[in-house]
């Protein structure tokens, strides 16, 4: 019973919270007076390609790669999970804008550091992120991750015109 208690709530490639913590955690967050609350929305640049060009069993280093640089970026209190194939996702309860800034910039400074001190540069670890704060005018989790989800993908798309 616990064995599937934690399959249902880990992901089992990188042993983080999965979707549907994720998920619950949000239900929480959204019942109780943890405000405000930051989402950060991670997204591993490439991943396609280096499954396509290096095969799955690299992908998944990429993936276990980024869980790692994620969670050492953050504070003990913030979760990472992983949300999807290639996305993570952060929650920061009783954050405040600049507190949030101040984790993706921490997230880039780890992501940096790990791409400038590897020894085989297969290839490298990029995350783009977006992310989103509540404030006076909040209007609930869903539309909170929403925000941030939509942040990522902007990041995500200017990232890929400047490579151009």
């Amino acid at each position: 019973e616990e064995k599937l208690h934690y399959l249902s709530s880990y992901d089992t490639l990188t042993g983080l919270p999965n979707r549907n913590y994720f998920d619950q955690e949000m239900q929480r967050l959204e019942s109780h007076d943890y405000y405000p609350v930051g989402i950060i929305v991670g997204d591993v640049d490439g991943l396609k390609i280096v499954n396509d060009t290096l095969g799955h069993s690299a992908g998944d280093e990429l993936i276990k790669t980024a869980a790692i640089v994620l969670g050492k970026s953050l504070r003990k209190s913030d979760l990472v999970y992983r949300i999807g194939g290639d996305e993570f996702a952060i929650l920061l309860s009783n954050t405040n804008e600049i507190a949030v800034k101040n984790a993706c910039r921490r997230i880039d400074e780890a992501i940096y550091h790990h791409n400038d001190n590897k020894a085989t540069p297969e290839f490298v670890l990029s995350i783009s992120t977006g992310f989103a704060v509540s404030d006076k005018t909040f209007t609930g989790m869903n539309n909170l991750f929403k925000e941030a989800d939509n942040n990522m993908y902007r990041a995500k798309k200017l990232r890929k015109s400047k490579k151009q």
